[in-house]
């Protein structure tokens, strides 16, 4: 589970269709790269989320990830400071 600020939320066109994904950025500075959660509804940058995703850390930046089935996401108030982030797996 990561708490982070989004950077980006743009739709993006794969081979899957359009999806809509999101930058997420850490307590610790690292980044997160993932779908944005349908629970979520719709999110802009500064929103603060926290989400259950599996990570797969970037081969070419050990601060950067990618989360793959993002779950139990929830928006948080943006005065809320993270104490406590799990490391980047």
């Amino acid at each position: 589970t990561v708490t982070g600020t989004i950077l980006v939320a743009k739709y993006q066109e794969s081979h899957f269709g359009e999806q809509y994904k999101m930058l997420v950025k850490l307590a610790d500075g690292a980044k997160v790269w993932s779908t944005v959660p349908t629970s979520l509804g719709d999110v802009h940058k500064d929103d603060v989320v926290t989400f259950t995703a599996t990570f797969e850390r970037s081969k070419d930046d050990s601060k950067f990830a990618f989360a793959k089935r993002p779950t139990k996401a929830t928006k948080v108030s943006a005065q809320v400071v993270v104490a406590d982030q799990q490391e980047v797996a």
